[in-house]
């Protein structure tokens, strides 16, 4: 993280002060009685701030390898407690709660039961990441750099946590697609490897969410239920369970 634009502030207040200059001073500043001048302000100091003092108190837990995040995404940098070896990825454009796992309720309750009804687990004993780590505008989000940036997280995850198995759900399959360079429905339901580590992906529940707010037929819902059930047993009887 750069703290080197305080000499950009003082240069904009420069230019305030200049501006002054050439204006009516009366109608422009209020100034008491006794005041300083306000045009007589000496703005030449550079703050003594740098890089090196910034690392100093800087969160060590936290990434700064990209240069345009707009900021993190809870719990992506922090010690998780799961208890299972695999590792779920999902992706948010914008979610604010550490205890949430998707920004729309309805798809947070919606993922829930599908790792409960296959798995008979809760969520929280999988690592459950975010594929990117972080806010980014919408040209940055699928930058080839950032992407290789977060990468390097999740294989800090995988080490750290002996992953065993991926689960790619919903929006973060898009990611993978580019990352493999290969076209999505040639990856999905079908068991892949990410990183040397045996991968599923699987549609997620913002699909479902999607289908019933635009007044899919309970069929065509239904169906796509079964497929991401069908998805999550074969994860589980491919890699879960190979792996117990």
């Amino acid at each position: 993280m750069q703290i080197s634009h305080y000499p950009d502030y003082l240069d904009i207040l420069e230019d305030l002060k200049n501006y002054f200059k050439y204006c009516d001073v009366s109608q422009t500043i209020w100034q008491r009685e006794n005041e300083p001048d306000p045009l007589a302000i000496n703005l030449s100091f550079h703050p003594q701030i740098s890089e090196t003092i910034f690392e100093n108190y800087a969160d060590k837990t936290v990434c700064t390898l990209c240069a345009r995040r707009i900021g993190y995404k809870p719990g992506q940098f922090t010690k998780n407690k799961s208890t299972l070896p695999y590792l779920i990825l999902l992706h948010n454009s914008f979610i604010l709660s550490s205890e949430s796992y998707f920004e729309d309720s309805s798809e947070n309750n919606l993922f829930k039961k599908m790792i409960q009804s296959v798995f008979e687990k809760d969520p929280s004993e999988f690592l459950v990441r975010e594929i990117i780590k972080c806010y980014f505008g919408q040209k940055d989000e699928f930058d080839q750099t950032n992407i290789q940036n977060c990468i390097k997280h999740i294989e800090a995850d995988i080490l750290k946590y002996k992953i065993k198995g991926i689960l790619v759900i919903g929006q973060a399959s898009k990611f993978l697609a580019q990352i493999l360079n290969k076209p999505l429905n040639s990856l999905i339901n079908k068991k892949i490897s990410f990183l040397n580590i045996a991968t599923m992906i699987c549609p997620g529940p913002n699909r479902i969410v999607f289908m019933h707010k635009n007044n899919y037929s309970k069929e065509k819902i239904e169906e796509e239920k079964n497929i991401i059930k069908q998805i999550l047993l074969n994860f589980k009887s491919q890699i879960i369970d190979i792996n117990n």
